[in-house]
């Protein structure tokens, strides 16, 4: 019988908001610096505006309907992702990770490769004790080892 043993709800996050609107910032800045015509200009800053709504709504205002919300592993190291629309994403096998004391990204491999998915994880979205844990258990060796 297959049991949760870690559950983890994803928030809103005031560090990746930061982050979202510096680094579009810093590439409009360039952008505008760069010797285009009006035109590419117009369409390239369009494009990074575009882009800057798309992670924001997708991460951080957590308004896109695949935005994952919630993580939940079973005592089989079997993953399941839930997205703001209410899909459940099952059988996800936990394929490798990206740790960092403030930042931390999943990457999840299914039978199917369209349901591939990461997500990312920081840590003032989240509860100090649930992403400690999180954290403690990506760094252990025999997490990945198969």
């Amino acid at each position: 019988m297959t049991r949760i043993v870690f559950e983890l709800e994803i928030g809103r996050s005031r560090l990746l908001l930061m982050y979202l609107l510096l680094i579009h910032g810093l590439m409009l800045v360039m952008v505008v610096n760069l010797p285009l015509s009006a035109a590419w200009s117009v369409l390239v800053v369009l494009l990074i505006l575009a882009s800057c709504v798309y992670y924001c709504r997708q991460y951080q205002w957590l308004n896109g309907s695949s935005a994952i919300i919630k993580i939940e592993r079973d005592n089989n190291d079997q993953w399941i992702l839930y997205d703001r629309a209410g899909k459940q994403y099952s059988t996800q096998s936990l394929n490798s990770s990206f740790v960092i004391s403030k930042v931390v990204i999943l990457h999840f491999n299914s039978s199917s490769l369209w349901q591939n998915k990461s997500v990312l994880i920081v840590d003032d979205s989240v509860d100090q004790t649930l992403f400690r844990q999180l954290r403690v258990y990506c760094r252990n060796p025999k997490t990945f080892q198969q």
